[in-house]
């Protein structure tokens, strides 16, 4: 019974690690809208962001590109690392409560796609579709199919695997986080960005990375000073990953 337990473990940390280091490759294929907005992605530093499009930083850093950068580089997209093998899980008596996204949801691409990005997308995509369509189950393929629906710029497609991502695994917490960010910088819905946000937090309550993810939403986008206090005092009393840098963010306050 703990061999059968400790495998599960395992299992849930592989896959979540494997959707994290997608995502990181997958933000060379970012959408820009040249407002000059910074938007945060998956890292691990406590630091700012800096804005890179050719792959400088390791965040996903939406700093918006300028008119002359409208040729997205697309050679990273072959490091993506996507691994479709499948995770099978125990779902006899599992239910979800949302319906199945269509996986057959129309792929439409904006005028700044060259052919050679707009075919190497779709590869992807249809990879994902496929693994999916094997699999409904499949957590990581959710993941990835998010990833490449929002490199597209489809943010309904993307927030639909998400959820259905995050339905099928309620207590992991990147699904969660993902749609933090999407919700907050994409969608701009805030109450759900937030309600997202602390779900992530809930389910992992010792990293402090996604304390850091809503630390810097309720201040670049909320600008909420009660709300950030109140998130970095908990990420220090947790003793969180880095939980010093929070104290001293607090300190500065």
């Amino acid at each position: 019974m703990l061999k059968k337990f400790l495998f599960i473990l395992f299992v849930v940390a592989l896959i979540s690690g494997a959707g994290y280091y997608i995502w990181q490759d997958l933000n060379i294929f970012e959408k820009k809208s040249g407002s000059g907005e910074n938007i945060p992605a998956e890292n691990n530093n406590i630091t700012d962001l800096s804005c890179s499009i050719d792959g400088g930083s390791d965040a996903e850093s939406d700093c918006l590109k300028k008119e002359d950068e409208a040729n997205i580089e697309i050679s990273d997209l072959d490091n993506a690392g996507v691994d479709y093998s499948f995770v099978k899980l125990d779902n006899e008596n599992f239910i979800i409560d949302i319906p199945l996204p269509n996986l057959d949801r129309a792929v439409v691409f904006g005028d700044d796609f060259s052919e050679e990005q707009k075919t190497k997308l779709m590869s992807q995509i249809d990879s994902a579709v496929e693994a999916l369509k094997k699999d409904n189950y499949y957590f990581n393929g959710w993941i990835n199919l998010g990833l490449f629906r929002k490199a597209v710029g489809d943010y309904e497609g993307t927030k639909e695997a998400w959820e259905y991502a995050s339905a099928i695994m309620p207590q992991d917490a990147l699904s969660f986080s993902n749609l933090g960010v999407l919700y907050g910088y994409y969608l701009k819905d805030n109450k759900k960005a937030e309600e997202n946000y602390l779900k992530a937090i809930e389910n992992e309550p010792l990293n402090g990375y996604y304390y850091n993810q809503l630390y810097e939403f309720y201040r670049d986008v909320l600008e909420d000073k009660t709300k950030i206090r109140q998130i970095l005092e908990k990420a220090v009393k947790n003793k969180t990953g880095d939980y010093q840098d929070f104290q001293k963010i607090l300190d500065d306050l």
